[in-house]
């Protein structure tokens, strides 16, 4: 109980908070605010969200990262308004810890 809920708020609002809404933010601004800053930051907060998921592997980071510029991409089309991939983020990883409590980690 205390896993799923540790990872829909420690992953769905603290990561999504640091890169999508802190880090996307200060890179947009860092590259001078216009449309082309926030593309670029978008892309490079994905880049290092594949990188803080190292651990995972390089499979992990390119999926990650993948990810993360999808997540950026939802965050910039929704007027950078961050409660759906907060949301979107939380489940996904709140379901793997009830898979594996069912299924046992995943094998490899």
């Amino acid at each position: 109980m205390y896993g799923v809920l540790y990872a829909f708020i420690g992953a769905g609002f603290y990561e999504e908070f640091t890169f999508r809404g802190f880090l996307m933010q200060g890179l947009a601004m860092l590259f001078g605010a216009r449309r082309g800053a926030w593309f670029a930051a978008c892309l490079m907060q994905g880049a290092l969200f594949g990188a803080a998921h190292a651990y995972q592997n390089l499979l992990g980071i390119a999926i990650t990262g993948t990810l993360g510029v999808l997540m950026g991409l939802i965050v910039l089309a929704s007027g950078r308004n961050l409660w759906a991939v907060i949301i979107g983020h939380g489940l996904f990883d709140a379901s793997r810890f009830v898979l594996f409590y069912f299924q046992g980690p995943p094998t490899s």
